[in-house]
């Protein structure tokens, strides 16, 4: 990350949102380090609606289970 700063894109995939990260990370300083590092120019996207993964599927929920 520190080599691609200002000199090329990165891009980063979660499914949690960011408020979320600190209880999945569990340590407030390292959220709050990693967020002021890829936050200040990042452009967020936020998608909303189902996952195109279950709206492709043809398996109910009990089945791909099994």
């Amino acid at each position: 990350m520190d080599d691609s700063h200002s000199n090329a894109s990165v891009v980063i995939i979660s499914p949690l949102a960011t408020e979320q990260w600190l209880e999945m990370i569990g340590d407030n300083r390292l959220v709050d380090a990693i967020l002021d590092r890829i936050m200040h120019s990042a452009h967020p996207i936020k998608l909303q609606g189902e996952s195109m993964r279950k709206k492709l599927n043809s398996l109910t929920h009990g089945e791909h289970l099994s």
